[in-house]
């Protein structure tokens, strides 16, 4: 019987380099004969004007200095 082994699971996001973590993480799990899972997650960048006539969503995206701002700023 073959034990199941659990896979090496590592997180990744876009505001840090990728690279290194990726490499350790593939060298790991074939050390260990396991799968490598990679979790990439994102959160919505999504704000309510409390001042508009309706309650559209502001899409935000990254300004100069780094806090989303809104779209056209």
């Amino acid at each position: 019987m073959t034990a199941c082994r659990p896979p090496v699971v590592v997180a990744v996001t876009v505001a840090h380099p990728v690279g290194e973590v990726l490499e350790w993480a593939a060298a790991e799990a074939a050390a260990r004969g396991a799968r490598l899972r990679i979790v990439h997650a994102l959160q919505p960048q999504i704000a309510f004007d409390p001042w508009a006539p309706t309650s559209s969503p502001l899409t935000l995206q990254p300004s100069g200095g780094g806090a989303p701002g809104p779209v056209g700023s």
